[in-house]
Order: C-alpha cells, then structure tokens, then sequence
C-alpha cells in the first residue's frame, strides 16, 4: 500500500466513524474499523520501510561502484534506481549524477592519442557521452532549487569543456565558485587555478620567450614548430565571436560567480592574469571594466562604454590616412546625423605608447608629414565640416598598415582605380552601425550579465549611476575627397618608405593579420629556397590553425615566386604585351622590339624569358 492510498483509507474511516457517531453507533464501528486502519497503517510502514531500505542499498550500489572508477555498473544502477523510485529520488540530483557519470565513462576514452588505430572511435564514444552528459545537466538545472545543487551544475558543465583545452571550462568555474558550501568552494578555486595554468594563452607565455630558442639542443625545424606553436597558442587566435568581450575583475575572489550564461562575456580575468598578447589603451586594463575587442585588429581591446563611436572614429582616422597616401589633395568631412566632425580628435586612444588610430590630418610614422611637405592644412566650417588640403609630392601608395581594409571590398576597389585608372575623386559615408555587429537583443543580454558581475564583485554598485551601457545617438558622416592626377607627380617621385612596392595590387597589399602571419611563415620556410615536406606540413598546420583557405594560402605563396624586373625590363615586358597578336609575336614586330631590348642592354637570353612570362610559351 502506498502513502497515498493509506492516506484515503483513513479519510475514509474517519467520515466513517462522524456517521456512526450521529447515528448513536460509534462504540459498535470503532473497534471493527480502528483495528482495519491499524492493521493498514502496519502494513504501510513495513512496506515503507522495506522500500527505503532497497532505495538505500541500490544508492550505496551506485556510489561504491562510482568510487571503484566501474563507471558503466554505476550508471545501470542509477537507471534502475529512476525506474523503480522516481518518486524518492530528486530530479536534480539523478540528473546530476547521472551527468557526472557519462563525464567520467567518456573521459576514460582520453588515454588514446591522435594516430592511435582506436583514436577515432574513442573519441566519438567521449563525444557522444558528453553530448548526453550536457543534456541530462540542461534537466538538473531546470529542477535545481538552490545555489549549492547550482554551483556542482556549473562545476560538470566545466568538465564537459575539458576536450576544448582554450579555457572555456573555466568559465562555468568561475561560476562555481559562488557556492555557499565552503568545502565546495576551496575544490572549485583550484579546479579553476588549475584550469587557468593549464589552457593555451597560458602556455603561450611560456613558449613566447624567443631567447630560450637559441638552445643548441633545437634544429631549425624544431625552431619553426615551436613558431607555429607559439603562434597557435596566442589568445587573440581564438574566434572572434567567443572572445569578443572580457570582463577584468580585481582579484580571485572577487570574480566568484561572474558567469554570463547567455555566452555572451565567456571570458573573465583578474588585473594580474590578462594575456600578454591584448594591448589595452594606456592606463588600462581597469578593475570591474568591461572591455570589447577591435572587429578587425584582434589584438586591441577597449573599455565597452563609448567604444561603439571609438571605433567609427578609428575607421574614419583610417581612410583618411588611406586618402592621404593615395595623393588626396582636398578630403572633406560632413556629419549627415548626430555628432558632428569638431568631435573628431575625442575618438582617439594610445596602445603602450603609439597612437592607436590614425588621425585625421595628423602625421603617422612620418609618412604623412614627408608625402605632404609643410603644405598641408586643416579648417573647420560649421556648414560644410572638417576641410583637409594638401599638395602631396610622393607618388600615391597602398600603405601597409591598413587594418581596415580586411573588410573593406570599397576601399580595396578604390586602391585599383586610383593606382591604375588615374581616380581624381571619392566618397563614401560611414555610420557607428556600421562598425559593430551587436544587436539591439545581445545588448541588453550583455548589459544584464554585466551588471550581474558588478553586483557579484562590489556591494556598492549601482546600475542607474553606471554610464558603460549608456545609450548613444547614431553618427553618420560624408566623406569626399579629390586627388591630385597622376601625370602631375614628378618623374623621380618616389613612394613613402616602409610601403608595399606592390600596391598597384591590393591583393597581396592588403592581407588580414592572420594572413600576415601566414605569409611570415612562408617567409621563414623559403629561407633555405625551397619548401620541402617538412615545410609543407608546418605550412599546414598553421593554414588550418589560422583559417586560411587551401586558395588563399596558395595565392600567399603564389607572391613570394612572383619574378622581379628591372625598370627597363618591366617596359619591355610592357612593349611584348602591345605588339602581341593571337598569343605570338609579329616578324614585323619582332624587328622593333630587338632594337628596343638593344637599347636597355637586355640579352637574347633574358629577352626570351620575358618574353615566356608574358606568352606562357
């Protein structure tokens, strides 16, 4: 008999019992009825008692056969355990355990390594039990009723990470660590010490000291592995949407429970663990700041508040800078919608010393200044904006320090049109929506993680006094400029130093930071003249590592094989394209172009190799 039909047997004789009492009939009803409810009431409890004592033997079951690592028993035995008393169990905790179990089975698939025969089977078998670890732990929390049953959620979830090895299990440890058990709690603070010595950005500052490579026991190809690792290590190489925002705390303990379970701030540091590959601007980084990483330069982070305009400004610094290059003599700024251009000079910021965007009009590295001479000049009209005039007197160039121009097909287009089409003038308009990719949603989702973290970190925190999330009006400007023609650039104009001499061709002038990585690497292994198989499969593993495509890395490589000509060699080359015919040189043309090559003392030899480049024959 259950609980509950015991229950309605008594509700039964005590209605009972009121009717024999109205009737003058209760001495006859009780001793009859009162004997049936005590011999239900005997019955129950023994069943009871039997039924907790099974229940208590198949948890002991479960939890010796835990301890004894027989992780698969374990789980039979809590599955039979659900089966036959789900009505004794809490959900949360067989959820949980239930979790921790599939953890510990696919964790004992981790012994094989990569190239092992049974590698790949055993880690779809760890694959597949986290898979359904993660799920079960989705129905513990849903049924979770305290920060304690919380907290050891957290603490699995961190476990289910462990394959990522970059870190991301130490988030929901930080979460963990909000606990109230204080047992608990010291096991969560060094599951996320240990976490925080042990994932990549970590190591990297071990690796990182160039100095300890000149070991002679390392070979050169040793050398060019612990590159690649070095490289591959670097936190800023981690995708940008999971690394996107940070959160710096003071210390460990303060940073307790500053978890974002929305994936929004996946990382939390305290002020003497950042990696040394972010560059803050001066005086940063701050304790309890929220900071957010430059879309296109990934090593740049900077505080969240304001940084929406920040990076218009640093976009529009750039193409000024760009303009300036190309040979702009005239660039005009126009504000079509909020802030107008006097608020220009506030978007700037300075990384470790340097200037960390381009200002407008400014000299950068000197190459402003020596491309503009002393003729250069500024005004502000409060009709038209911000005027910049100039008489540039190097030829224009394709700097090599656009960060930008990544994500800029416009810009690249306008490098073509104006190093090879003469383009004499230009416009483009720039909004701050344009500048970041975090809607209105994640915003708020953001902004309430984050006010979570400050309540977590300081008992003096007060969102309605806090400006980070402050709202900003949209700003869009118009900008225009006009260019000096090429025909006015004396003869012996040169390009600035420190440009591409490619920049005619701004697919190999403009490579993303992760492609400049790339094609140092290619740099490095050409070094002995060739790549061999060795290089090719350091080549590979940074290809795959930095997500570059098999198409682009060829293209990177393509570069580095390109020939190089002389002036009168290059107009050569030139003089064969114009005379060529259905792919062929013209006897009548073979004439002119054999006293042409006389002329700049080329050889018959070297004539037909250039002539080959131009044929393909």
């Amino acid at each position: 008999m259950g609980f509950k039909n015991f229950i309605n047997a008594a509700i039964q004789t005590a209605k009972e019992a009121y009717e024999a009492d109205s009737k003058g009939k209760l001495n006859d009803f009780g001793k009859e009825k009162l004997s049936q409810l005590s011999n239900k009431a005997n019955d129950y409890w023994n069943k009871e008692e039997k039924e907790e004592k099974d229940f208590s033997e198949l948890v002991k079951r479960y939890v010796k056969f835990y301890d004894c690592m027989e992780f698969q028993q374990a789980l039979n035995v809590l599955e039979k355990l659900r089966a036959k008393y789900e009505d004794r169990l809490s959900a949360c905790w067989y959820y949980t355990e239930k979790a921790d179990t599939l953890i510990q089975i696919g964790n004992k698939q981790l012994v094989a390594e990569a190239g092992d025969p049974n590698y790949s089977e055993q880690t779809a078998v760890y694959q597949e039990q986290n898979r359904k670890a993660k799920i079960a732990l989705d129905a513990a929390e849903d049924s979770a009723e305290s920060q304690e049953e919380i907290c050891k959620i957290l603490y699995l979830r961190s476990l289910c990470q462990r394959e990522e090895k970059n870190g991301w299990g130490r988030k929901f440890l930080i979460g963990a660590m909000a606990t109230d058990n204080d047992k608990d709690k010291e096991f969560f603070l060094n599951a996320y010490l240990e976490s925080t010595n042990s994932i990549s950005y970590h190591q990297f500052e071990q690796y990182s000291d160039e100095s300890n490579w000149n070991d002679p026991e390392y070979s050169e190809e040793d050398r060019k592995e612990l590159k690649g690792l070095v490289e591959s290590l670097k936190f800023t190489n981690i995708n940008y949407a999971n690394r996107q925002l940070i959160f710096v705390g003071r210390d460990d303990n303060h940073i307790a429970g500053c978890y974002d379970p929305t994936d929004n701030i996946n990382w939390v540091f305290t002020l003497d663990y950042v990696p040394s590959d972010i560059k803050f601007p001066v005086g940063h980084p701050q304790a309890n700041t929220l900071y957010i990483a430059h879309p296109v330069n990934k090593e740049i982070y900077i505080p969240y508040e304001e940084s929406e305009y920040n990076f218009f400004i640093d976009k529009i610094h750039e193409l000024c800078h760009l303009l300036q290059c190309l040979g702009a003599t005239e660039i005009t700024f126009r504000s079509l919608k909020g802030r107008d251009t006097s608020y220009e000079a506030n978007g700037s910021w300075s990384i470790d010393g340097e200037v960390g965007v381009k200002k407008v009009g400014a000299a950068v590295n000197g190459q402003v200044k020596q491309n503009y001479g002393l003729n250069s000049s500024s005004s502000h009209n409060s009709e038209i904006g911000l005027v910049i005039t100039a008489n540039p007197t190097s030829k224009p160039y394709c700097p090599d320090d656009l960060y930008w121009m990544e994500t800029e097909t416009q810009w690249k287009n306008l490098v073509k049109q104006r190093l090879n089409g003469n383009l004499l003038t230009y416009e483009q308009r720039i909004s701050t929506k344009s500048v970041t990719n975090i809607s209105s949603r994640q915003r708020l989702d953001i902004k309430g993680a984050f006010e979570n973290f400050m309540y977590k970190v300081s008992a003096h925190y007060e969102s309605d006094s806090d400006s980070t999330f402050k709202e900003a009006e949209e700003t869009e400007w118009k900008i225009t400029a006009k260019f000096k023609p090429l025909e006015e650039y004396a003869n012996n104009a040169m390009p600035v130093e420190g440009t591409h001499e490619e920049a005619a061709n701004p697919s190999t002038s403009t490579l993303s930071d992760d492609e400049q990585s790339y094609a140092e690497e290619v740099k490095f292994c050409l070094e002995d003249g060739a790549i061999g198989d060795k290089e090719r499969r350091f080549l590979e593993r940074m290809r795959t590592k930095l997500g570059i495509s098999p198409e682009r890395a060829a293209e990177i490589e393509e570069s580095f094989h390109q020939p190089q000509f002389t002036e009168d060699e290059q107009e050569y080359l030139d003089a064969v394209r114009e005379e060529l015919v259905d792919g062929g040189i013209p006897e009548s043309s073979r004439k002119l172009l054999n006293r042409l090559r006389r002329s700049m003392d080329i050889s018959d030899e070297r004539s037909v190799e250039l002539e080959k480049y131009v044929t393909g024959v």
